[in-house]
């Protein structure tokens, strides 16, 4: 039997979780939006993006979790929702309602607070 990487590099589908977000319905809007997990590309840029804002030996963790959202929501429809010119905006989002969402996609694309913590650090 002989090895086909096309069967491994297209067998694996991303996970998503649509949910709705109440604060964000309108009459145009329904606030269903899908999280979806980050690609191995995507968390590696999320990342690397904190490594060279270090302050006093710390990263500069501004805007993490906004920034980490531009990368993971899209709408039912599978388009993004958002960009990186809009991370000022939704970090000015109730922190309650961004770190739903947070929670959400650092939970199906494998980030946990040991990951975080190591960012911190590093």
């Amino acid at each position: 039997m002989s090895f086909d990487k096309s069967k491994v590099l297209g067998a694996v589908k991303l996970k998503e979780e649509t949910i709705v977000v109440e604060e964000w319905k309108s009459k145009e809007f329904d606030g269903q939006v899908v999280v979806r997990e980050l690609t191995s590309r995507q968390r590696d840029f999320f990342e690397s993006q904190f490594v060279p804002e270090r302050k006093n030996g710390k990263a500069n963790m501004a805007d993490f979790r906004a920034k980490f959202l531009v990368n993971c929501l899209y709408t039912v429809d599978g388009e993004k929702m958002f960009d990186k010119t809009d991370v000022e905006a939704l970090a000015e989002q109730p922190s309650g309602i961004i770190n739903a969402i947070f929670e959400v996609g650092q939970r199906i694309s494998g980030m946990g607070e040991k990951d975080v913590d190591e960012l911190v650090k590093n």
